[in-house]
């Protein structure tokens, strides 16, 4: 079942190497709609919380922001029209209230707490300590609401324990923070 997941993060970090380019950029957007709608919904809430939040980065993340939302409506859409297997939960806004309550009461079980609450809250104190080492020009801080955005979105389309795995598909984007935040910390230790 997880199999698929090691595509997703290809395609999404794909993406994130074209972002700059941004109808090389579409290219693995129009991919998601048949590899795994998680990468148009990450890249779609990541790249629109740039264009919101973050003025400077508005021009270049504007192109991209569209083709992720367009991959997310074509995957909802492909959802709507084909009835696919497993996908029940996400057809009927009339549940979602139900699926929430079903999924909070989830996430207060070891369980829930070990694959809902966990992965995301590890990704959190990573991506916070790559953010305050590095000052990469691609990443900003209003990259890490990415993380509770995700938390939020999963309430929906997932169902009891997919939350953590839905949110981790997000841990693209803050690798190579991460990988800058291990580097100085080999540093300070060497120096000592």
């Amino acid at each position: 079942m997880t199999a698929i997941d090691a595509l997703a993060l290809l395609t999404i970090t794909a993406a994130l190497v074209l972002v700059r380019r941004p109808f090389a950029c579409a290219v693995p957007l129009l991919v998601s709609v048949s590899v795994n709608e998680k990468v148009a919904l990450v890249l779609a809430v990541w790249l629109s919380l740039r264009v919101v939040l973050v003025p400077a980065d508005r021009a270049l993340m504007l192109r991209p922001a569209a083709a992720a939302v367009g991959a997310v409506c074509v995957c909802a859409l492909t959802v709507l029209i084909l009835h696919l297997p497993g996908n029940a939960c996400q057809l009927m806004p009339s549940g979602y209230l139900d699926t929430i309550r079903q999924n909070l009461a989830a996430y207060a079980t070891s369980r829930g707490v070990l694959l809902n609450i966990l992965p995301p809250a590890v990704l959190a104190a990573i991506s916070v300590a790559g953010h305050l080492t590095t000052r990469s020009g691609l990443f900003r801080r209003a990259d890490l609401l990415v993380i509770p955005a995700m938390l939020g979105v999963a309430r929906i389309p997932t169902q009891f324990y997919q939350a953590g795995r839905l949110v981790m598909h997000a841990a693209p984007l803050f690798v190579m923070c991460a990988l800058a935040t291990v580097q100085a910390f080999g540093a300070s230790e060497r120096r000592r």
